[in-house]
């Protein structure tokens, strides 16, 4: 038989007891019914005084939960869990958003570089196809 206790495996033994009765089969039936009885009897009581035990223990947690809703410092402490719960899914949601808009950032950078350097280059080829052009314009040409 294996049980956890604390997340950890232990193994325990269990004994088994086997009576066998010998004798008139009239006795042995009323000792078993005898028996049966009282272990019927046994788990009625048991669950009697479990019922008993859950309405006391219910009756005082009902009473403390009554008291503690009473006690400004309970009342207090609790608000305080409840903003604190709320700041942590404003942080999380807010994490969240900073993460998609970095990302968006990032990419727009990269975008803004590559047309700033498509831009510088064509600007250089441009600059050069004019002077090219202008040169040509004023250049005197010689027959022969």
């Amino acid at each position: 038989y294996q049980r956890r206790v604390h997340g950890n495996l232990h193994h325990t033994r269990k004994t088994v007891q086997l009576h066998m009765a010998v004798g008139d089969p009239a006795d042995v039936l009323r000792e078993a019914m005898e028996a049966e009885q009282h272990m019927y009897e046994g788990q009625q009581k048991l669950a009697r005084d479990q019922r008993q035990l859950e309405a006391v223990v219910g009756r005082r947690f009902e009473s403390l939960a009554a008291h503690l809703r009473e006690d400004p410092m309970v009342l207090s402490i609790l608000r305080i869990k409840e903003g604190l719960a709320e700041v942590q899914e404003e942080q999380s949601a807010l994490r969240a958003r900073e993460r998609v808009q970095s990302t968006a950032a990032a990419s727009l950078n990269t975008k803004v570089l590559v047309m700033g350097a498509l831009e510088a280059v064509l600007l250089v080829v441009m600059s050069a196809l004019q002077v090219y052009y202008l040169k040509r314009c004023f250049e005197t040409r010689r027959k022969v």
